[in-house]
This record gives C-alpha cells, sequence and structure tokens, in this order.
C-alpha cells in the first residue's frame, strides 16, 4: 500500500477509546438529554454565564446571534405560512 491510500486500521476512528467515548456521547443525546426541560437557548446561555462557564463577551455574542438566527427563523416561518395561503 502507498503512503497516500486510506488505511482504515490507522484510523483514529478505530481505537477503543475514541469507540468508546462516541458511545458515551450517544447515549447522552439519546437516553439523557431528551428528559432535560426544554429550556430556550438564552436560558441556557445565561446559566452558563451564571456559572462562570462563559465570559460577558460570550454571553453577549451568544445572545445576539440566537437573536439573529430567531429573526430569521421566524421570517421563513412567515413566508411559508403565506405561500400556504
Amino acid at each position: 500500500m502507498s503512503g497516500s491510500e486510506y488505511d482504515k486500521n490507522k484510523d483514529f476512528t478505530s481505537l477503543e477509546s475514541w469507540q468508546s467515548a462516541r458511545e458515551v456521547r450517544l447515549y447522552f443525546y439519546k437516553e439523557v438529554i431528551p428528559l432535560i426541560p426544554k429550556y430556550g437557548l438564552k436560558d441556557h446561555l445565561l446559566s452558563c454565564f451564571d456559572l462562570n462557564y462563559i465570559d460577558e463577551e460570550k454571553l453577549s455574542s451568544g445572545q445576539t446571534l440566537i437573536e439573529n438566527t430567531e429573526k430569521l427563523l421566524n421570517g421563513y416561518i412567515r413566508i411559508k405560512t403565506i405561500q400556504k395561503e
């Protein structure tokens, strides 16, 4: 095999540690996260700030990103609703 050919056995996805970590991630996405109360992203962002996980700059930029995305999505929903009528 030449040096440029892909070898799955040497890929990080073949590592047992990576496979186990992936199982943990999938378990949480499938089994745990669906049970967590559904709060808005802004609430989670504010909690992260209150717990000192993020600074004020990240809080502000995150809130701006969420607000802009909400506006875009709501506009898209309005357009699609009008088109259906």
